[in-house]
């Protein structure tokens, strides 16, 4: 499962690469995409990390880094105008926490809880996929 996601992960660093218009809508899906690629990076991590297969100091190092990233690109997705997006910063906010608590679950060695992070994550990685998603349909 973790192999599936690569590949999506290079398209969207690709699409990012190739985006030059800046209309709001438009700017605010390059963020939101941007902040679906570290959301990627931290679920890849993680399932990673629990097949032992990540060291916990590379880990903790990366969801720091995660964690700072998703933060930049909110900080920057808030000074747009996000009037037609009211429900956007709540997204954020939940999906900023389930990187948070999965990074703190890490640096405990909770598998347990690592695994619910996961779940949670998975879902704030399909509501961002469709809130980019219905970004296309607006002006």
């Amino acid at each position: 499962m973790q192999l599936l996601r690569l590949p999506y992960f290079v398209l969207l660093v690709a699409i990012l690469t190739a985006c030059n218009s800046q209309s709001s809508s438009s700017a605010a899906k390059k963020e939101l995409q941007t902040i679906g690629s570290w959301t990627a990076t931290a679920h890849l991590l993680a399932d990673e990390w629990l097949q032992g297969a990540v060291p916990n100091v590379y880990a903790r190092q990366t969801l720091q880094k995660v964690e700072k990233n998703l933060q930049q690109e909110v900080d920057t997705l808030t000074k747009a105008d996000l009037r037609k997006y009211s429900h956007l910063p709540t997204k954020l906010q939940q999906l900023q926490q389930s990187v948070h608590l999965l990074s703190a679950a890490i640096a405990q060695g909770n598998r347990a809880t690592v695994t619910q992070q996961i779940q949670q994550l998975a879902t704030r990685e399909q509501e961002l996929h469709r809130l980019a998603n219905s970004l296309e349909t607006q002006p």
